[in-house]
């Protein structure tokens, strides 16, 4: 798990540095919950507060105001 927030929060840097506006990261997770390896998928225009969320993904809302 402290993985998963170590990598979350480097998305999170690096999706700062792209973009100024409020979106969600979506990432898949394609290892174990003990040992997961995200893998970047996309992103969505607003917060992840209204995204139908599906298994073995992660959602990581974005805003660098």
């Amino acid at each position: 798990m402290k993985k998963l927030l170590t990598i979350l929060g480097i998305a999170f840097l690096a999706s700062c540095e792209s973009s100024d506006s409020c979106h969600c990261e979506v990432f898949e997770n394609i290892g174990t919950e003990e040992k997961p390896q995200l893998r970047y998928i996309g992103s969505l225009d607003g917060n992840c507060d209204g995204v139908t969320k599906e298994e073995e993904k992660v959602y990581q809302s974005v805003s660098c105001d």
